[in-house]
């Protein structure tokens, strides 16, 4: 989309066990014990896309084992069949996202379940940076929400 390389900054990734206190509730669909992965993915040095995804602790080593390459690389490297499952869409205002993407928001994200072989491989949460518009052109949040008939919008 930018025509640039993406880069990815790994920022965190750590075995979490069974624990599910504060995550999301459709992280409960990914087999434990757990592992959670925090990065952003940049252009040029911008952050465009922070995203946090958890994944089976005893299978996250055979779909990612490039951990500072994106998702998708990793995934296509050995042909990966997936089924993509959006279950939410995002819009809201958030400091620590303003501090992480140094812009103001809103900012747009969305939750989403990778399905391989009938099972639930990883739970993906994105936010997008408003920094995408520089290559997609600004967002009409009111034109978009009476496309759509969004309750994710805001009022």
């Amino acid at each position: 989309m930018t025509g640039a390389k993406v880069e990815t900054d790994c920022l965190e990734q750590e075995d979490i066990g069974m624990n599910l206190s504060g995550l999301p509730d459709n992280v409960a669909s990914v087999a434990g014990p757990r592992s959670q992965r925090e990065l952003h993915l940049s252009v040029e040095g911008t952050a465009l896309v922070c995203a946090t995804s958890w994944w089976n602790t005893d299978e996250i080593a055979r779909y990612l084992g490039q951990t500072q390459k994106p998702i998708w690389i990793n995934l296509s490297v050995n042909r990966t069949e997936l089924y993509r499952e959006i279950t939410q869409v995002y819009c809201g205002h958030s400091p620590d996202l303003e501090r992480r993407f140094g812009q103001k928001g809103p900012f747009w994200g969305r939750e989403y379940i990778f399905w391989h072989d009938g099972k639930p491989l990883t739970l993906i949460h994105e936010i997008f940076s408003p920094a995408l518009e520089d290559y997609l052109g600004p967002v009409d949040l009111k034109e978009w929400c009476m496309t759509n008939s969004s309750r994710a919008c805001p009022t």
